[in-house]
């Protein structure tokens, strides 16, 4: 299975979140490619199996600044076939932690 984890973090929490993901789907024989969001194209994620996408509380349920264009560009790709799961660190002063407005019920083709 060919897995990509991308992700973007402030402090470092998500990062370390996405590198304990990487090292559990590579110890059941995946193959993975792990990148931050902000360097990555959204177009190559249609070749994978499976995404996990991790994101950081940031504003009160804001998407952080480094994921803007990731999903500006989301919607523009058919990811048929691909599974995709969302984490995140979320900040537990807020409200709502690990929401986020934007991705509700706006990823059409995820």
């Amino acid at each position: 299975m060919k897995v990509f984890i991308g992700y973007v973090s402030l402090s470092g929490n998500t990062e370390k979140m996405a590198i304990n993901i990487k090292n559990r789907m590579k110890a059941v024989g995946c193959e993975v490619y792990m990148e931050r969001l902000d360097t990555v194209e959204v177009d190559a994620l249609k070749d994978f199996d499976l995404a996990f996408i991790g994101l950081y509380t940031w504003n009160l349920e804001d998407l952080p600044y480094e994921a803007n264009e990731f999903y500006e560009e989301i919607d523009q790709v058919d990811f048929a076939g691909v599974k995709v799961a969302f984490y995140g660190a979320g900040d537990l002063t807020h409200s709502k932690p690990c929401e986020f407005n934007h991705l509700r019920g706006e990823l059409k083709n995820v």
